[in-house]
């Protein structure tokens, strides 16, 4: 879990809160083995976009986290805004329960565009945009949360935002914080969403560990720019055991363009269990 303050010229600070965890957000020392080779979880654009030039212009005023997040920091003074590259792919503000599409993938174009965004000084927002083709795992901090070790009290939602070809990927990491066997005593979930399913496997790790928070259940499904999903009325999900549970009928949101899967109980779809993710029309 991570925290990142920025402390600019008029001396606000802006954050991002410990609500965005998980899938490519590094939790606890999941890029630890890259970071000790050398490597970085922050990178400029160019480093996911080689093939598009224009992203030289934001190496200095912008960069990603992961593979998924993009932050645009407003670093001039007495402006509230960025005029900044976005590249060809689909682009939308982290802003619950908003979440407003700022670029729309163009097949027919070799660049993506510019565009001006806000960053407010009323409740201390920042310019953090979710990249298409991308699955976040996410935490609604609740009152009372004070530190990071609290998080593990919470469940998670998915944030699932879809490309052109209605796919996206993300992975959720939990471990056991052994320091003697890292290397076993670990779940490394891939997430693969394709049309109207999200598929579970084990990427690294044990199949079973001796974990157990409720961080390891999923509340809620969300799904940006779902109007392709609009006429959905069933969803459930199918554990490795081979049950299939019925979830709460999904909503769609016809002013922000988002499907939202949920759970009938909270402590019942379990991330280390799941096969499967499936709603229809």
């Amino acid at each position: 879990f991570f925290f990142f303050f920025f402390f600019f010229k008029q001396k606000t600070a802006y954050e991002i809160s410990a609500c965005l965890v998980g899938s490519e957000m590094c939790i606890r020392d999941r890029y630890m083995g890259t970071v000790i080779h050398g490597g970085t979880l922050i990178k400029p654009l160019i480093f996911y976009f080689p093939d598009d030039n224009e992203t030289y212009t934001t190496l200095d005023t912008s960069f990603m986290v992961g593979p998924a997040i993009r932050v645009t920091p407003v670093l001039a003074d007495d402006t509230d805004k960025v005029r900044t590259y976005f590249p060809n792919v689909d682009w939308y503000t982290y802003s619950d329960p908003g979440y407003e599409r700022v670029n729309t993938f163009n097949e027919t174009a070799h660049h993506g565009k510019y565009v001006t965004v806000h960053s407010g000084l009323v409740g201390r927002s920042l310019n953090v945009h979710i990249r298409g083709g991308t699955i976040l795992t996410v935490q609604e901090v609740a009152e009372g949360v004070q530190n990071v070790l609290a998080l593990h009290n919470l469940p998670i939602n998915l944030i699932v935002v879809p490309d052109h070809q209605h796919s996206a990927y993300g992975e959720v990491f939990y471990d056991t914080e052994s320091t003697t066997d890292f290397k076993n005593e670990h779940q490394d979930v891939a997430m693969h969403c394709h049309e109207w399913d999200i598929d579970f496997s084990l990427k690294s790790g044990k199949q079973e560990i001796k974990y157990n928070q409720t961080d390891m259940y999923i509340d809620k499904i969300i799904i940006l720019g779902a109007e392709y999903y609009q006429k959905a009325v069933i969803a459930r999900y199918e554990t490795k055991g081979g049950q299939t549970i019925n979830m709460k009928a999904p909503v769609y949101s016809k002013d922000h363009k988002t499907l939202t899967l949920q759970a009938v109980d909270t402590h019942s779809m379990n991330v280390m269990q799941l096969n499967k993710i499936h709603w229809a029309d």
